[in-house]
């Protein structure tokens, strides 16, 4: 996983109805849900698997998904949305929350009910409960002002971070503070604490461009990025008569389509050498800690790592002790010991397998390997948290038999191994296919000049 902004997603299709689907938070999905037929599918596969199959009208979003737009001085996507309701004193009410997520902040929610807004983050310390209906946070009180009530997801749209699924259920209180907001959602595995505050509607219409002209959908491109402009409609030919004859639908000189080929692998050299140059490996920083699973998370600081040039990549590997149906969450921070400023990444290690109708299988590896791009000069220390969890939910659909049954507990041992160096070999390739897409096409425009 390269933690860049400017990473592209992967690409698939809808395993229900055909239909072309982008990861934009790759390497963080677990599942998304189709935005043409609804199906939610499990993208932790190489080969996408539907989960659930809801061949149902695609929603008119608010926000599109794939919508950028920048809040709290933050850039974000909206990459996934949820429909949910809650009935309550003889009512139901329903509400829409979209997932945001920015590769260096992580996730955040826009949540809208009747018509208002509310901007949402995962709690990173626990209140305290006062009693069953008071909690203390951040230095106030908050209270509750309903009864619990029963949240059913309805509908979903996009990618998640987690196992989601239509008419999963949770019981939901909303503690208040003034205006701000301190939701807790439980289930029997697990309790989860939102903060929300209120940001006005037009804030967020200005950022996404709601309102108005909607707009388009990311390509791909880097966060931080306007937009990208499209390609020239077409203008004149070139001055020269080569370039005159080509233009008008001849082929090009055989000079020329040579000559380009030389130049597209000179260039290609050049960038390969200049990549194994810089892309060299510094002296390593190395530590190791054991996990236990569904146990509590445990930290370790690994360093020093010295970044000696102006910027670089800082590769970091991860090698756990071989194990089954389980995976591992790594959260990593790269802090720098002069400004403590810290750069953030994130990786997973996991390893699956079962049988289904066509026998056995497996997935997954038990190490994992993670680059943190554009990284300045600078001594940084390696902030490593992790937690191993079990996987315990019920089979898919294509699945007869349930392989996920395992008892928690059991000791993971995980080393690390962390230095400044390490090559983007994917951008490589890109800059391969760019270097020869010209010198091919004009190869094959003459062949083409040629048989006719």
């Amino acid at each position: 996983m390269i933690a860049n902004p400017s990473t592209s997603g992967r690409k698939f299709d809808c395993p229900g109805c055909g239909g072309s689907l982008e990861i934009r938070a790759a390497g963080y999905t677990t599942t998304v849900a189709c935005r043409y037929c609804g199906s939610v599918i499990d993208v932790t596969s190489p080969d996408a698997t539907l989960i659930t199959q809801y061949h149902q009208a695609v929603a008119d979003l608010a926000i599109p998904l794939g919508t950028r737009g920048t809040l709290a001085g933050i850039e974000w996507e909206a990459i996934g949305w949820q429909s949910r309701s809650a009935g309550q004193r003889q009512e139901t009410e329903s509400w829409d929350e979209f997932l945001l997520f920015n590769p260096y902040a992580g996730y955040r929610w826009l949540v809208r009910y009747d018509g208002d807004w509310t901007f949402g983050r995962a709690l990173e310390s626990l209140p305290e409960m006062r009693s069953d209906d008071v909690v203390r946070w951040q230095g106030a009180t908050w209270e509750v002002e309903d009864d619990p009530a029963q949240m059913v997801t309805t509908r979903v749209v996009g990618e998640f971070y987690w196992r989601v699924k239509v008419d999963e259920t949770v019981t939901g209180r909303t503690f208040w503070s003034g205006s701000r907001q301190l939701s807790c959602e439980q289930n029997r595995d697990e309790v989860n604490w939102t903060t929300l505050d209120p940001i006005d509607k037009d804030e967020v219409a200005r950022a996404f461009g709601l309102g108005g002209d909607r707009p388009g959908e990311s390509g791909g491109g880097g966060f931080g990025r306007k937009g990208l402009g499209s390609g020239p409609g077409g203008g004149g030919p070139s001055p020269g008569a080569s370039s005159e004859r080509f233009a008008a639908g001849g082929s090009a000189p055989r000079p020329f389509v040579r000559w380009t080929f030389v130049a597209a692998m000179f260039a290609a050299a050049i960038v390969f050498i200049t990549m194994a140059v810089l892309g060299g490996h510094g002296k390593p920083a190395m530590g190791a800690l054991s996990l236990v699973t569904e146990g509590p998370e445990r930290t370790i600081t690994i360093g020093p790592i010295e970044a000696g040039r102006t910027w670089q990549t800082v590769t970091i590997r991860a090698d756990a002790q071989p194990f089954d149906n389980k995976w591992i969450d790594l959260d990593y921070a790269l802090v720098d010991r002069a400004t403590h400023q810290a750069i953030e990444a994130g990786d997973t290690v996991e390893h699956y397998s079962g049988t289904d109708s066509d026998g056995a299988w497996t997935e997954g590896s038990y190490s994992t390997s993670a680059l943190i791009a554009r990284v300045p000069r600078g001594t940084y220390d390696l902030v490593v948290t992790a937690s191993a969890k079990a996987w315990t939910s019920e089979p898919t659909i294509t699945t007869p038999i349930n392989p996920w049954a395992l008892t928690p507990g059991g000791t993971i041992e995980l080393s690390f191994n962390a230095s400044a160096g390490g090559a983007l070999w994917g951008n490589f390739m890109v800059a391969l296919l760019l270097l020869f897409a010209p010198p091919i096409f004009f190869a094959w425009r003459k062949m083409k000049g040629a048989s006719e």
